[in-house]
């Protein structure tokens, strides 16, 4: 009778040891989430493509040139009545600088 009984109270005491077990595993399922959750707080900000702060400079360099040669009144034995000779030069710079920002707030 006495064997019964030791059987007995493992059988409660395994019984009272794994409601214990599973009445504490919310409790630490909740400190490794919030554990989680710190960790990626600590990280800082993370990039949001819906809002951004930037500074922009634009810059645009173009260089033309252009030569006209322009021959008026040709004669058929090769006397040339007017000879016109243009080249121009230009150069642009373009720039803008400024920043952009959109707050998806």
């Amino acid at each position: 009778m006495r064997k019964g009984q030791s059987l007995l109270e493992y059988t409660i005491l395994m019984i009272i040891i794994v409601a214990a077990f599973m009445t504490m595993q919310v409790y630490i399922k909740r400190g490794f989430q919030g554990r989680w959750k710190q960790a990626s707080d600590d990280l800082g900000d993370q990039y949001d493509t819906t809002a951004f702060n930037s500074n922009v400079r634009y810059t645009l360099n173009s260089t033309t040139e252009s030569t006209v040669c322009a021959v008026y009144g040709v004669s058929y034995n090769g006397d040339v009545g007017m000879i016109t000779y243009r080249e121009d030069k230009a150069t642009t710079i373009e720039k803008k600088s400024g920043t952009s920002h959109l707050n998806a707030y």
